[in-house]
């Protein structure tokens, strides 16, 4: 799960506010494929390596977000140009049916590839 595992005990980088996910190492089916443990091929029922750390440095009052650089991605999944992204071999309707439920997952942003997370 990409390491992220290990931010869950707020003792390592306990400063840590921001998480920023750049889509040159997380496109869209890498989140969908790392992130879940039903993998891209089913709608999940969360997500928990970017829950479980988001839950655990929020009571720890610690990580406000996770930012993943898929944007573009999803506006051209909604848009049903599925093809000309990273998820083109996946049914359509099970990764609309993800990216609603990543969207839906408190403290996780998704945001264009330009999006500058120090700009906020």
């Amino acid at each position: 799960m990409h390491g992220l595992r290990f931010l869950e005990n707020p003792e390592h980088l306990p400063q840590l506010r921001l998480i920023d996910l750049h889509t040159e190492d997380f496109d869209l089916l890498s989140i969908l494929t790392s992130f879940t443990s039903q993998g891209p091929h089913a709608v999940p029922d969360r997500f928990p390596a970017l829950e479980d750390v988001l839950d655990a440095r929020r009571q720890a009052g610690g990580l406000q977000a996770i930012y993943i650089h898929v944007a573009e991605e999803v506006a051209l999944i909604k848009a049903g140009s599925i093809g000309q992204t990273s998820c083109k071999d996946l049914q359509e309707g099970t990764v609309l049916e993800s990216v609603r439920r990543l969207e839906a997952v408190r403290g996780v942003e998704l945001v264009t590839k330009s999006f500058d997370i120090f700009s906020i």
